[in-house]
């Protein structure tokens, strides 16, 4: 792919691209190389220009969401730890690895595909390894970590029955929302995802989280 991208491009608008490359070839980690680029940028005083969101490229944008979900799902995440105390009791102990070996590949995921996003703002050009990476994380879009497991909520407390509503509630939006507007967000017109792999597994799972929420509803009225 990168033979492909340096063989068809124009030297004086890749030669940037194809130094980051062999930089990265020799093991600098993409924070450094990120770090040198911003330097570069700050000492030439060209800040990157503002980009309305409406026409950065399509991966761009897709980019953005995978990101926004990450981090969220990473949050989430950090919040369930904090719940778990800090009790060493056996069930304990295995929802808390459990957890933090989940969390670990999520971790990695955030932050390659934030890097590669950033290093297009400050380049102007998309890394090819950027749609390869959104490629994996839409097969794993509805292996949500904080779902897996849950589909029983008959052992939930009335407190943690209301909790997972409103978790289902925002989920079920933000794929509602990624289906009409291509967004996390609503927007002024609508832009409907086109049909993909990507469009049929959002659809697949905002089904699956609308039996869940009213298995919730269901159960929230049986504990009134």
């Amino acid at each position: 792919m990168l033979a492909r991208y340096f063989r068809n491009g124009n030297p004086a608008t890749h030669s940037k691209k194809l130094v980051y490359e062999l930089k990265k070839l020799t093991g600098i980690p993409l924070t450094v190389l990120f770090e040198e680029n911003a330097l570069s940028q700050t000492v030439l005083k060209q800040p990157a220009p503002c980009v309305a969101i409406a026409v950065l490229p399509q991966v761009i944008r897709e980019a953005k969401n995978a990101v926004y979900e990450l981090f969220t799902q990473i949050s989430t995440m950090h919040r369930r730890l904090y719940e778990l105390g800090e009790s060493n009791s056996e069930d304990i102990v295995k929802e808390r690895k459990t957890l933090l070996e989940e969390r670990l590949p999520l971790i990695g995921h955030y932050e390659q595909i934030y890097l590669l996003k950033e290093q297009y703002f400050a380049t102007g050009v998309i890394p090819p390894e950027l749609p390869l990476l959104l490629n994996e994380q839409t097969k794993t879009i509805t292996e949500t970590p904080n779902q897996r497991g849950d589909s029983n909520f008959q052992s939930l407390t009335g407190v943690e029955l209301m909790k997972k509503k409103q978790a289902v509630m925002v989920a079920i939006n933000k794929i509602q929302n990624r289906l009409q507007y291509q967004s996390l967000t609503k927007a002024q017109q609508p832009n409907p995802m086109p049909a993909s792999p990507l469009k049929d597994k959002l659809e697949e799972k905002l089904s699956q989280l609308k039996e869940d929420y009213k298995k919730i509803l269901q159960l929230i009225d049986e504990k009134k």
